[in-house]
């Protein structure tokens, strides 16, 4: 990922909602452009959290998880999500058939083991890829409300 130079902002979010809507919510296109969105905020946090962290911002996402989780800096119901973001993030990258039932049943069940799909009411009545938006965008403002509780750079 290329370290983005400006700090995320209520833009962002905005880029991020902007960008689903011009792919006209196709479910691959979604599930990885949410999960870009969600990486550039853990970047962003590592940036606040860690003295030097160039080195671990150009790892994949899986290490940065794993740094945030053995310093406690995200609390654990979210990082318990964020590790899921992930499965489901790889899932859809590296299967050619989404549409299959397999597929689907497999998504339906990660997405319906996520904390924060547990807690809405709603979940089963919504469509799957809706949820799934749903669910991500609280994702987006846990995180991004962890990021401004940080201290600024210096």
């Amino acid at each position: 990922m290329v370290t983005p130079k400006v700090p995320p902002d209520a833009g962002t979010f905005e880029n991020m909602i902007s960008s689903m809507n011009k792919i006209g919510g196709e479910p691959r296109a979604t599930v990885l452009i949410t999960h870009l969105y969600i990486e550039y905020l853990l970047d962003w946090i590592l940036r606040r959290e860690i003295e030097k962290p160039d080195k671990i911002i150009k790892r994949g996402f899986a290490s940065k998880l794993e740094l945030v989780d053995s310093f406690d800096i995200i609390f654990p119901n979210l990082m318990h999500d964020l590790w899921i973001v992930n499965e489901i993030r790889n899932q859809f990258a590296h299967n050619i058939d989404i549409e299959s039932q397999d597929f689907m049943k497999e998504f339906a069940e990660k997405l319906g083991s996520m904390e924060y799909f547990k807690n809405k009411r709603h979940s089963n009545k919504v469509p799957t890829y809706n949820a799934y938006m749903m669910v991500m965008m609280q994702i987006y403002a846990l995180l991004k409300n962890r990021f401004d509780s940080l201290p600024s750079e210096s």
